[in-house]
């Protein structure tokens, strides 16, 4: 959805800035490309690979969840006894994941996360710490 939102603010920035010459036009197309390419760069998850997936979460202490990330940002969590929590979730820098439960009024939940050799990594936020695997490659 930022995505989006993102693009439809380029195209209108450079809809309302082009003037009637090719250039110009030329240059507005230029400047879309560059943005949609800085977009996907920040879309990275902490192993380096696209956001987007499917991801088994293993807390501390307790019964490993599977969450997948949908490429719109969405997610949903599927946990052990069958409970199923969706959302949507960004990435805030490289190593910070923000997940927001549609289900709450709490606001985005915010994790930092350290990638290991192996290519998981453990993310550390204020309701605790997990490990998270990639699944899906």
């Amino acid at each position: 959805m930022k995505k989006l939102i993102l693009l439809a603010g380029a195209a209108t920035l450079a809809a309302c800035s082009a003037n009637d010459s090719a250039d110009a036009g030329e240059e507005a197309v230029e400047d879309t490309a560059m943005d949609d390419t800085a977009m996907e760069e920040a879309a990275l998850a902490p192993d380096g690979g696209p956001v987007a997936g499917t991801y088994e979460v293993t807390p501390e202490e307790g019964d490993a969840w599977t969450t997948v990330i949908a490429a719109d940002g969405s997610y949903t969590s599927t946990y052990a006894d069958g409970t199923v929590e969706t959302g949507t979730m960004a990435m805030q820098d490289e190593m910070t994941a923000c997940f927001d439960n549609a289900a709450d009024e709490e606001g985005p939940v915010c994790s930092a996360s350290t990638i290991g050799e192996d290519g998981t990594w453990t993310a550390t936020g204020e309701r605790g710490t997990v490990t998270v695997v990639r699944k899906d490659g």
